[in-house]
């Protein structure tokens, strides 16, 4: 288990994607579900959750540390330390995670940059043929 380890490289890219979509105002159990429909076993947020944002969050603050000026940000930073320091919302071992009520939706207030995406981005329906 080090930086370099297959897992380690596929699955946080897979996570963060799943994140900066919910940044991007999509729904979060579209994002959930369109990857179960795919074949996933689980979505991504439910696996942040169970995994835990609160880890997600010290991984990323002790790469930042090892690589110094070499760290390239991947989107997520913002959530992750808004969910873990802000609201104290680390996953479901402490009752709180990325798991999306429409409070959750208020009280993080990440809109997604104005004209990023177009609406028909957010509401993208899962296709698997």
């Amino acid at each position: 288990d080090t930086r370099g380890f297959y897992t380690n490289r596929v699955v946080p890219p897979y996570l963060n994607e799943a994140m900066l979509m919910v940044k991007e105002g999509i729904n979060p159990a579209l994002i959930d579900n369109c990857a179960k429909r795919l074949g996933m076993p689980v979505g991504p947020l439910a696996l942040t959750d169970e995994t835990s944002l609160e880890l997600g969050y010290m991984l990323m603050q002790s790469t930042k540390k090892e690589l110094g000026a070499d760290y390239r940000p991947n989107g997520v930073e913002d959530m992750l330390e808004k969910m873990v320091v802000d609201l104290g919302r680390k996953g479901r071992k402490s009752g709180g995670g990325l798991r999306i009520s429409k409070r959750w939706r208020e009280e993080i207030s990440l809109a997604r940059p104005a004209g990023a995406f177009s609406a028909s981005r957010r509401t993208t329906h899962c296709r698997t043929g």
